[in-house]
């Protein structure tokens, strides 16, 4: 029996091979590397001679497309003398022929500083075979016994504009002179040399020199008019210019002589760094049998040549220029080659002198991309963040799409044998959007970057120099070649550029840009994460949006913010981008929030826009769709009167999240070390924003007004189906429709921060109304309203097919606005000139009704009193219908204009006896009035208030809208039309929620008015003490259900004092013996309503069955709060 056991197992493994293992090794230079079979076998390998070589190192790919699309993972080959396997291996640093300058130049490959290689025994392995070339028996010529040596003298440690690829050296103004030793050993016989540098001369031009032994070399010099060249209008800040010398003349050296050049700055008070020297050195064609040689010849290209060496006997020469191909040359004379191309690169050697590898891991078998089928999302990550990677591809499959998530190691390996290189990620996009597009899928194939990324690439620079920093992986970026003015940028629409058609290939010495005449062919956006946490909490707000379940009138909103100043030049670019915005979506609600409307308050040497910052905070609580910004900005803030602040989006608390197109500067430079504001707006675990189309560089408001209005009107036009497009392919398009127009690098600052699949849940369904007082709608196109009279209306929900639809189910919020109102600003200047003209703008303002009814069997119905107090004028009024089915998550959204005033009543409006009543009162969780003692600045005032004959809202109504005031005085009176919202379910009845304004330490007083719109007033007084340090408080804490088993859904409810800063949950979970087994992860929830519910089921599945203690506090600015413990319980 054992025996025929024994046979079948030997049968099996004949049928059933060996899982092919795959090895990464790195390389430290360009040569000749070793493997022997004691080292394959102790990295795992069972047959060393099956193994192979695969990739082609470290140099820099091909950034145009046509050259880089054929790319595949080949083996390298090898030579293989008794149990050693010998292969070349490219470094990171190539040299390529200039044949226009006759020089030899370098490459550094900007993603990596190492090179890599695969090992695998899947496949034979590709042998090197003994190739003679040609030989010749007479004497040797002067030239044939001389190579062109390259030196490279390079420190990249120093960016001072943080973008762009380039990296420099040496401080010319500190060390203005520089002496560099070129290698003795070479006995060099001539030299030329060339020198990059960057410079930024104010004052004077900048000059520097090269010298060798006092003779001299070169002269450069960069002048103030090149400087201003480059210079902007406006003030803004560029950080220099780099500049190439042309080689210098060919200069005779001393045999023997220990060569040392000179460099040296003329200028020191002219900030500068050296870049590089190069040098081509001419000498003699000799190997001593130490170290390896690599030879070539400058002004080989094209010709015959021949190379004589003079070398010890066993010798080895390789041709060595074809990475694909190198060969072993049997030769052992003269070396004479056929006209190439470029010049021919050989490596002699013993082979004792050959390097040896690095092990660095066991791969996974690279055949992921081809074996992936066409897919509509493709996901790159790191490996540290691939779990939440998959976890939002699972969240997509469910829904429908097809979706690859691939680590970029995994690409890396696939495409360019293990070696870092931002271009794999584009020909891997590429090979995908070709079979997608054949499967019939490439009109909205997307890209998603998860993860960070980094400015510096390869992470050398001082501001990359921490710990976390370095031990971080990072997504790679694409850099500009320009590294020092406004033309610098980094792009991820690189990657999603793949018509190889359009791409052209970039000389290595060259700052010209790349992309500006590229179009887009699919999607791209990224996910700013570097930890698992910001990833899992991006990943639960990115699902938690694309379900659609948080419903709500402010999926109708727009919001557009603009800066003052610069001649209120911003704010008609706003309005230009709105109106052009309501072209596509009339029904869209504007609401504009613009500095010039407010006026300007100084404090300390400190100038703000307290209204405009008020404003601004409650069309975020109140919800809004989109949220746009035109003016000044940078990576910290909005506007110079910080409008908008770091600090300010960290507390944010607004449930609905809107997407963020920031027309600004550098809002969101997310390849900076640190986290920007427009980072932290899509960072944030619960409020924020959902996305964030912004710049990450310096931007021109021309250009950022063309791209506002291209995207807007993409992503709000319907695609033949009627749905609004994917985020991703809106972006896309605008990009694309800007490509010709004037300044095309402008768009490429832009970068979608964010799911490129994400849809805005701008309601599809159509709501009708059908009768208006006692007129139908279907005979009469203008309809009139009798001030002081009764809004009675009826409407219903209809189907695709223009039918009523009886399904629908819920509740409808019906708004009635007065007829628009001009806005004239009010704070205009320009670099200190007050007379600016304003200007006049018309907004909806007067919201003269908000109530809510049900909706049954898909209609509805309402009845409610009209102001005395209305504008009259001849203007339409609007009047809103938006209809919610919680049960379904559907929604409708109608917008009628066609509705006038008519004349008068003329009725006397008597006095009813119903007045407003103020059910309810608390001011943080105080409830006792008058005196409701010591209160945080961040508390809320939250009332609920039954208003039988509605709240004046109407600005005719002269000193008769809602107004809050605080301490008796003007400055502190707050109009409150826009803090009142209808309460679901109860007819008549509002809800006020106010956030406290900057107050001093110490006591005052609030006094709260109301108006109906018969004129009655309701009027509440009530006294206070605010307390800075003031700790949040749990009022209450309780799990549900108590008894669950592990996995199943557990619910924390906590309740604690409204407020208007976000506050953080922080846990620990212990068994009833004392032990800790768990700490929940920061948690943070806006408490704006009192109340917060956390879902730890994902948590509590890590533990065992048994009884368990939680004790959770909440933490903010001002401190944490005393702990409260609950029990809970998981069954087996």
């Amino acid at each position: 029996m054992a025996r025929r056991l024994a046979l079948l197992l030997l049968l099996l493994s004949v049928i059933l091979p060996a899982e092919a293992r795959w090895v990464r090794i790195a390389i430290e230079r360009t040569g000749l590397y070793v493997l022997t079979e004691s080292q394959l076998r102790a990295w795992g390998f069972a047959d060393p001679k099956r193994v192979g070589v695969y990739g082609t190192g470290g140099a820099m790919l091909p950034e145009d497309l046509s050259l880089l699309r054929g790319r595949h993972l080949s083996q390298t080959p090898i030579y293989i003398v008794g149990d050693k396997r010998y292969f070349f291996a490219q470094g990171t640093t190539r040299w390529v022929y200039l044949p226009e300058k006759d020089f030899f130049s370098h490459e550094t490959n900007p993603y990596t500083r190492t090179a890599y290689y695969l090992l695998s025994d899947e496949a034979e392995p590709e042998v090197m075979q003994d190739v003679r070339l040609a030989t010749s028996t007479s004497s040797p010529s002067r030239e044939s016994s001389t190579y062109t040596a390259c030196y490279l003298h390079e420190e990249d440690t120093y960016t001072p504009s943080n973008t762009g690829r380039h990296l420099f050296g040496e401080d010319l103004t500190r060390t203005p002179q520089l002496t560099l030793s070129l290698p003795q050993d070479l006995q060099a016989t001539a030299l030329r040399v060339r020198l990059a540098y960057m410079a930024y001369p104010q004052a004077e031009d900048a000059r520097l020199s090269l010298s060798l032994g006092g003779k001299h070399l070169l002269q450069s010099t960069l002048s103030l008019e090149e400087m201003r060249e480059r210079m902007p209008a406006g003030g803004y800040h560029v950080y220099g210019r780099r500049k190439i010398t042309d080689p210098s003349t060919l200069t005779p050296l001393t045999p023997r002589e220990a060569p040392q050049l000179t460099l040296s700055y003329e200028t020191p008070k002219t900030l500068a760094r050296l870049d590089y020297l190069e040098a081509n050195l001419t000498a003699p064609l000799t190997y001593s049998g130490k170290g390896q040689l690599l030879f070539t010849r400058r002004s080989t290209a094209g010709k015959e040549q021949s190379f004589h060496l003079t070398a010890p006997a066993e010798t080895q020469i390789f041709r060595v220029d074809d990475l694909q191909a190198t060969q072993h040359l049997a030769d052992k004379g003269t070396v004479t080659t056929a006209p190439s191309p470029t010049p021919p690169l050989f490596l002699a050697l013993q082979l004792s002198e050959a390097y040896s590898p690095t092990f660095v891991r066991e791969e996974e078998a690279p055949h992921l991309l081809q074996e992936s089928p066409a897919v509509d999302l493709f996901i790159i990550t790191t490996e540290a963040l691939r779990l939440e990677a998959e976890r939002l591809a699972s969240y997509y499959r469910g829904i429908g799409k097809d979706v690859l998530v691939a680590t970029q190691q995994q690409l890396f390996n696939e495409l360019n044998g293990g070696t870092p290189d931002a271009s794999v990620y584009r020909l891997a996009c590429y090979l995908l959007y070709q079979r997608a597009r054949s499967a019939g899928k490439g009109e909205d194939f997307q890209l998603l970057l998860f993860g960070d990324g980094a400015h510096d690439n390869r992470r050398l620079s001082l501001a990359w120099q921490s710990s976390e920093l370095q031990s971080t992986e990072l997504l790679l970026t694409y850099q500009s070649r320009n590294s020092l003015d406004l033309d610098s940028y980094t792009s991820d629409d690189y990657f999603a550029m793949l018509s190889p058609e359009e791409d052209r290939s970039i000389a290595v010495d060259s700052d010209e840009d790349h992309l500006v005449n590229l179009s887009m062919t699919i999607g791209v956006g990224r996910f700013p994460v570097r930890t698992a946490q910001e990833a899992r909490a991006l990943v639960d707000k990115t699902i938690r949006y694309a379900k659609g379940e948080d419903l709500g009138l402010w999926r109708t909103r727009a919001t557009f913010v603009a800066d003052n100043g610069d001649s209120n030049r911003h704010l008609r670019q706003s309005l230009a981008v709105s109106s052009a915005l309501s072209e596509v979506a009339p029904q869209l609600f504007i609401r504009p929030v613009y500095l010039a409307d407010y006026p300007r308050k100084s404090s300390g040497g400190k100038i703000t826009v307290p209204g405009a910052e008020r404003a601004l905070r409650q069309a975020l609580s109140e919800g809004t769709l989109l949220l746009t910004y035109t003016g000044h900005g940078g990576p910290r803030s909005w506007t110079d009167e910080q409008l908008l602040t770091t600090a300010d989006v960290r507390r944010f608390a607004h449930r609905h999240l809107p997407l963020w197109l920031t027309a600004t500067c550098d809002f969101a430079p997310f390849d900076a070390p640190t986290t920007s504001a427009g980072e932290e707006v899509v960072l944030h675990p619960t409020s924020g924003g959902i996305a964030l189309l912004g710049t990450t560089r310096i931007a021109w408001d021309l250009p950022n007004q063309a791209m506002a209005t291209a995207v807007l009107q993409a992503l709000f036009t319907p695609d033949p189906s009627g749905k609004l497009r994917p985020l991703g392919s809106a972006v896309r398009e605008a990009k694309n429709k800007l490509r010709k127009q004037a300044y095309p690098i402008n768009r490429l600052n832009f970068t979608l921060l964010g799911s490129p699949l994400l849809q805005l849940p701008y309601p599809a369904v159509s709501t009708a109304l059908t009768q208006l007082g006692d007129k139908s709608l279907s005979a009469h196109s203008q309809l009139t309203l009798t001030p002081g009279g009764q809004l009675k209306l009826e409407g219903e929900l209809r189907d695709s097919s223009g039918k009523r639809d009886a399904s629908f189910q819920g509740r409808v919020r019906i708004r009635l606005y007065d007829s628009p109102q001009r806005q004239e600003t009010i704070d205009n200047f320009n670099y200190g000139d007050t007379n600016i003209p304003p200007v006049s703008y018309s907004t909806y303002k007067d919201l003269l009704v908000d109530e809510e009814v049900s909706v049954e069997a898909g209609g509805y119905h309402l009845s409610t009193s009209l102001p005395y107090e209305v504008r009259g004028d001849k203007h339409s009024l609007r009047l809103e219908v938006y209809v919610t089915d919680p049960t379904t998550k559907r929604d409708a959204y109608g917008v009628f204009t066609e509705i006038y005033w008519g004349a008068d009543s003329g009725a006397d409006p008597q006095i009813p006896k119903e007045p407003i009543r103020i059910e309810s009162f608390s001011l943080g969780g105080k409830r006792e009035l008058p005196e409701l003692g010591s209160v945080a600045s961040s508390s809320l005032l939250q009332a609920v208030i039954h208003a039988p004959h509605g709240i004046n809202r109407s600005e005719q109504s002269l000193g008769h809208l809602p107004r809050l005031t605080f301490d008796e005085q003007k400055g502190l009176t707050f109009d409150l039309r826009e803090y009142l919202q209808p309460i679901e379910g109860k007819p008549k009845s509002y809800r006020l929620s106010f956030p406290l304004p900057p107050l001093t330490e110490g006591g005052h007083q609030l006094r709260l008015r109301l108006w109906d719109l018969v004129g009655q007033l309701t009027e509440l007084t009530a006294s206070f003490t605010l307390l800075s340090g003031l700790r949040p408080e749990i009022t209450s804490a309780r799990i549900y259900p108590s008894e669950t088993s592990p996995a199943s859904p557990l619910t924390l409810e906590i309740t604690s004092p409204a407020s208007t800063d976000a506050r953080t949950l922080e846990g620990e979970c212990f068994d009833l013996q004392g032990q800790l087994r768990a700490q929940l992860p920061p948690l943070a929830r806006s408490f704006a309503s009192g109340k917060e519910t956390f879902d730890l089921t994902t948590w509590t599945a890590r533990l065992a069955p048994g009884s368990y203690l939680l004790r959770v506090r909440l933490r903010s600015g001002e401190g944490a709060s005393d702990y409260q413990v609950v029990r809970f319980h998981l069954r087996p």
